[in-house]
């Protein structure tokens, strides 16, 4: 299994207190809240862990996750995460959350643009 610093996401050795890479203290990631983890492991190099923060992220409605989730839209061309993100961003259902969702169809991404019309259809605009 790999292991990732949660702060520059760079591979380190499992018992490692000290990021060698950053300096990041890891002891201190285990202070930190659920929401807060979930919100740094959408930048985790690995596709899984990013799915699973942003499912999850949507499932608590995080207010925080809103912007970090359209930053990590607009580096993405996998269009399944996209949706899992477009998802998210309407379950939230804040003021931001739906700007930046319709924002998200200036990626001139016909599916997602299709996937985020549904949404509209089944939750309301």
């Amino acid at each position: 299994m790999k292991w990732f610093c949660p702060n520059c996401w760079q591979e380190i050795e499992k018992e490692t207190n000290k990021c060698p890479h950053c300096n990041y203290d890891l002891t201190e990631f285990e202070k930190i809240s659920y929401e807060d983890k979930l919100i740094l492991a959408l930048k985790n190099p690995i596709r899984d862990h990013r799915m699973f923060s942003i499912y999850m992220l949507g499932q608590i409605l995080s207010p925080k996750a809103v912007k970090p989730l359209y930053e990590l839209a607009c580096s993405s061309s996998d269009t399944i995460e996209l949706f899992y993100i477009a998802k998210t961003l309407k379950l939230i259902n804040t003021k931001e959350s739906i700007k930046y969702l319709y924002k998200l169809k200036e990626k001139n991404n016909m599916l997602l643009t299709n996937f985020i019309n549904k949404l509209e259809e089944k939750y309301g605009n």
